[in-house]
Order: structure tokens, then C-alpha cells, then sequence
């Protein structure tokens, strides 16, 4: 009787434990500008780690989500900490879609607030190899003409940086660009990208190496893969028990 009291007594201390956790993240949902809790319902999230954000868990540093309005357009979040150490007048965060796991020859859209600039905006950029015949030494440069084709690329809806974090919401158009420089992204809701999200600080003008090589990989993913947790695969996860607590949640919520 005593061992079926023990036992039932921490079935019941874990439970309250789970149903604590998940409270705290449907309530971060609530508290952060990047509403998790909308996940895997028509916007696809990659959250590295199990990030949630809003919680006050420092593994939680970087978060993605994407969800198409239309056959070329998607709207996009980006999310992420700022270290104390940065100024919040110099920082990025940006989503590189690659083709494989490396970054080089990639279009990459950015969140930034350049050195010279009064607030941070949204812009397009290209990872490229230095010596691309090996290609070997990548690096990032701003597109030639991309200042000017900003305004017909990216609808922003919202920026902020408050309380150590930058987040970014905006739809961006990714097809019928007509005959635009090549290293625009340019392609479709049902081809598959491996998503390159980093954070680093910014020049006068673009962005720097990733600071503390704060960035993280996803799996292979369309942007049409919006509806179910598979949007949510995590790659490079060294915490298993916050990857199975956060497919939890979505499997209790979604």
C-alpha cells in the first residue's frame, strides 16, 4: 500500500510539473510578440532548442516562423536576443534559405540596425564564398541595387527592439520579380529550403560575423509545410527534454 501511495504521489508531482511547464509557455505565448501558439496551424516555426519566446530560458535565443498569403508572397517572423554586451543600435538577425546545410550562395533577408541608421528595417543581402572557386571563406555583402527594390520586396508590419530582444514581422515577396539580379530569393512555396537563422552586430554598412556562433539549422522545409508539428523539426538540439516538452505542448494546443 505504502509503494502504491509512493508511486501514485509522484505520478501526480509529475504531472503538476508538465501542466505547469506547458502553462508557462502558453502563457509566454501571450507575453511575447512571436505568439507560439500558433504554430503548426497555418505558419511553420522554427524554434531551435525548443526556443519559446517569451520564457526567461537564455537557451532560447533565435526563433523563426514563415506563413504564405499567396502563391509569391510570405509573411515572416524573426526573433532574437540581444547580449548585453551589444548595443541594441548595432544588431541583426537574419534567415539565410540554402540549399544545404552551409551558408554560401545563399539569399538571406535581415532584420538589422546598422551603425548609421536611425531604427532597424528589413533588407536583403547575399552570403557568398570569397574565393569561390574552393568555395571556402563565407561572407555576406549587401545586393547590388537592393536599396532600391526594398519597398516592392518586404511589407513590414511590426519591429521592435525592447527588453534585450529584436523581433521582426513582415510578408516578403519571393517570386515574380521579374529579371532581377539572381541573388535576390527568388522561388516558390513547394521548394525546399534549409534554413540558416544567425544573429550577430552590424557595420555602417551590413552585417558582421555571427557573434558566439549564435545560429542555428533546420531541417529541410517548404513554405508550404505550415499545418502540422513537422514544421517544427530542430536540428542540432542538444535538449531533448525541451524538444519533447515543446512537441508536447503543440500536440495538447494545436
Amino acid at each position: 500500500a505504502a509503494s502504491a501511495f509512493s508511486l501514485r504521489s509522484l505520478i501526480q508531482t509529475l504531472s503538476s510539473a508538465l501542466h505547469a511547464s506547458t502553462v508557462s509557455i502558453a502563457a509566454a505565448a501571450t507575453l511575447s510578440p512571436f505568439d507560439v501558439s500558433t504554430c503548426g496551424k497555418g505558419k511553420g516555426c522554427f524554434l531551435p532548442d525548443g526556443c519559446v519566446p517569451g520564457t526567461s530560458d537564455q537557451a532560447c535565443f533565435l526563433a523563426y516562423s514563415f506563413r504564405p498569403l499567396d502563391d509569391v508572397t510570405v509573411e515572416m517572423e524573426l526573433y532574437a536576443t540581444i547580449e548585453n554586451e551589444l548595443s541594441e543600435q548595432s544588431y541583426w538577425v537574419a534567415i539565410a534559405f540554402s540549399d544545404d546545410d552551409k551558408m554560401g550562395d545563399d539569399a538571406v533577408t535581415e532584420c538589422s540596425f546598422l551603425a548609421n541608421e536611425k531604427q532597424a528595417s528589413v533588407k536583403a543581402s547575399y552570403n557568398y564564398y570569397e574565393d569561390e572557386e574552393k568555395k571556402s571563406a563565407p561572407s555576406n555583402r549587401r545586393i547590388e541595387g537592393e536599396e532600391t527594390m526594398r519597398s516592392s520586396l518586404f511589407n513590414t508590419t511590426a519591429i521592435s527592439v525592447v527588453d534585450g530582444v529584436i523581433y521582426c514581422k513582415f510578408s516578403q515577396k519571393i517570386g515574380g520579380l521579374g529579371n532581377v539580379n539572381k541573388e535576390f530569393l527568388s522561388t516558390d512555396c513547394n521548394t525546399p529550403h534549409v534554413f540558416l537563422i544567425a544573429k550577430g552586430s552590424t557595420t555602417e554598412t551590413g552585417i558582421s560575423e555571427h557573434h558566439n556562433k549564435r545560429r542555428a539549422i533546420s531541417e529541410a522545409t517548404k513554405f508550404s509545410e505550415t499545418g502540422s508539428a513537422s514544421s517544427l523539426s530542430i536540428r542540432r538540439s542538444d535538449n531533448c527534454r525541451k524538444d519533447e516538452l515543446l512537441m508536447m505542448y503543440h500536440t495538447v494546443y494545436s
